[in-house]
C-alpha cells in the first residue's frame, strides 16, 4: 500500500507605521487661523473641511493576525494518534463495504470535524487541517469564510511547529508553499522551507528510515530544487538498499516491502523480477504476524494484499483482518 501522506502556522508580518513630529508652539502661534467647515467663504462659497496633516507613510503590510499558541508536542501526538485511527477505520469501512458503509463514512466524517475542532481550539495544526479540509469545497459564502480562518491559523501554526523542529509540519509547509492547498503558492516561501526541511530529511535517511531515504532523493532529482544532484540522489539510493536489506533481514516488514519495490523496479541497482514474490510473501506473513499482536494498521494492509487477484488471495481472511480492525479504529476514534 503506497503510504499516505498527508501529507496546513502563518506568517506573520509586522505592521510598521511611524508618525511626524507634532508643529512646534511658535509655528501654531504664528499659523493664521482656518475658516470652519460650513462656514461662507470670502467669494461666497462653502468652505471645505481643513485637510488633516499628513502623516510619513511606511510600505504597506499586512495586519498581523492574533499570535495562536501551538499546542504542546504531548497534545499533538495524541491528536495525531486518534487522526490516524480515524484514517484507518474510514480505510476499513471503505474496504469492508456493506449497506450501512455510506452511514458509518459520515458518522466518522462528524466525529472528526469536531474533534478537529476541539484539537484546533488547542494549537494543534493538524486539527486545523481536518476542519479546513471538511469545508474547502463549500460554494457558500459562510463555508468560504470558515476555510479562510481555519486556513490561515493553520499556516500559523505549522510555521511555529516547523520553527520547533517537526520535520511533518515543514514538510506540509512546503507542500503549501510549492504547490498550494490551503494557502496560495509562493516561491520564495518554497524556497524557503525545501532548503529547511531537506536537512531533516536527509537526517532521518542518514538513520536508517529508508522511506526517508526515497524522500531525500525525489529533491536530489528534482530539476528544479535548490539542492539538485542526480549523482548524489544514485548513491542515497544504493546506500538505502543496503540498509533496508539488512533491515528486512532483521524481520522488518516494510524495509521488505521497500526491497520487494527495489527488486522490481530497480532502485538503487538491479532488477530481478524472481525475487519479487518471495519477498511479497515475506511482507503478508510478517504483517500478519503483527496483526495478531494488535498492530491495526498491520492489519489492513495485510487485508490489502489478500484481497488483490493472485496467488495470495484469500477475501475470507482479509475481511476478518479488516473487521479486526474496524473495532480497534473505532474505539480509538469514536471514544471521547
Amino acid at each position: 500500500m503506497k503510504p499516505t501522506t498527508c501529507l496546513a502556522g502563518l506568517l506573520s508580518l509586522m505592521l510598521v507605521t511611524s508618525c511626524t513630529k507634532k508643529p512646534s508652539s511658535d509655528a501654531t502661534k504664528n499659523k493664521p487661523a482656518e475658516p470652519k467647515a460650513g462656514t461662507m467663504g470670502p467669494m461666497g462659497g462653502a468652505t471645505m473641511a481643513p485637510a488633516p496633516r499628513r502623516r510619513a507613510v511606511t510600505p504597506a503590510r499586512a495586519r498581523p493576525a492574533v499570535q495562536v499558541k501551538l499546542a504542546s508536542v504531548a497534545d499533538v501526538a495524541r491528536y495525531k494518534a486518534r487522526r490516524d485511527a480515524c484514517r484507518g477505520n474510514w480505510t476499513a469501512i471503505s474496504m469492508l463495504g456493506g449497506p450501512d458503509r455510506v452511514k458509518r463514512k459520515k458518522e466518522q466524517l462528524a466525529a472528526g470535524a469536531r474533534f478537529g475542532r476541539l484539537a484546533c481550539a488547542k494549537g494543534v495544526p493538524q486539527g486545523c487541517f481536518t476542519v479546513w479540509a471538511g469545508v474547502r469545497n463549500r460554494k457558500d459564502a459562510a463555508g468560504k469564510a470558515i476555510a479562510k480562518e481555519f486556513a490561515a491559523k493553520l499556516e500559523r501554526l505549522y510555521v511555529q511547529d516547523c520553527q520547533r523542529g517537526n520535520i511533518h509540519a515543514c514538510s506540509h509547509l512546503v507542500s503549501e508553499y510549492c504547490v498550494g492547498l490551503s494557502l496560495q503558492k509562493s516561491a520564495p516561501l518554497c524556497k524557503k522551507y525545501t532548503l529547511k526541511v531537506i536537512p531533516m530529511i536527509q537526517g532521518k535517511c542518514d538513520e536508517g528510515d529508508v522511506e526517508y531515504c526515497k524522500s531525500y532523493t525525489l529533491h536530489l532529482r528534482d530539476s528544479e530544487s535548490p539542492l539538485h544532484d542526480a549523482k548524489k540522489a544514485k548513491a542515497v539510493l544504493i546506500q538505502a538498499r543496503k540498509v533496508a536489506d539488512k533491515q528486512c533481514a532483521a524481520g522488518k516488514a516494510e524495509s521488505c516491502d521497500w526491497m520487494r519495490s527495489a527488486w522490481k523496479y530497480g532502485h538503487g541497482g538491479a532488477k530481478d523480477a524472481a525475487k519479487v514474490a518471495p519477498l511479497q510473501k515475506k511482507v503478508l506473513a510478517l504483517r500478519i504476524k503483527a496483526c495478531d499482536k494488535g498492530d491495526s494498521v498491520a492489519c489492513v494492509l495485510a487485508a490489502s494484499t489478500l484481497q488483490e487477484k493472485g496467488p495470495h488471495q484469500d477475501v475470507a481472511k482479509a475481511r476478518k483482518l479488516l473487521i479486526r480492525a474496524h473495532l480497534a479504529f473505532s474505539k480509538r476514534c469514536l471514544s471521547d
